[in-house]
């Protein structure tokens, strides 16, 4: 007799996933309320480090002091800057409780599979 995985074998992203549920919704009702209109400019910003302005590259100095990407020299490279962070709500998400999200489709995937491999059962005529 052999037994069926379950359902936190089969899908452990999505056991993560659940385990925070709670505190996502709360951080992310937080991050909605950041970003409602009407209450100002709020946004969530990250740091951007140097880069050379020639070629868009991080900033990475040749031994010459120059852009190790195209050459450019020193007064191409910009100073960090603070930008909007463009991810989603979501994607910010995942990212602070550690969740893959790639790993969710893949098994958000498996499971539609698994669901699609069952039986269809019809309920009796008499059920309508």
């Amino acid at each position: 007799m052999t037994t069926e995985p379950t359902a936190a074998a089969r899908y452990p992203e999505h056991e993560k996933q659940a385990a925070v549920l709670d505190q996502a919704r709360v951080i992310g009702e937080f991050l909605e309320w950041l970003s409602a209109p009407g209450g100002g400019k709020r946004v969530i910003a990250a740091w951007r480090p140097s880069f050379c302005t020639g070629c868009e590259r991080p900033w990475e100095p040749d031994i010459d002091g120059s852009c190790l990407g195209c050459g450019r020299d020193p007064i191409y490279k910009s100073e960090d800057v603070l930008l909007p962070a463009h991810e989603s709500f979501v994607t910010l998400l995942a990212r602070y409780f550690d969740i893959d999200l790639a790993k969710i489709e893949t098994e958000k995937r498996a499971m539609l599979e698994h669901l699609r491999a069952l039986p269809v059962v019809r309920p009796p005529a008499t059920w309508s």
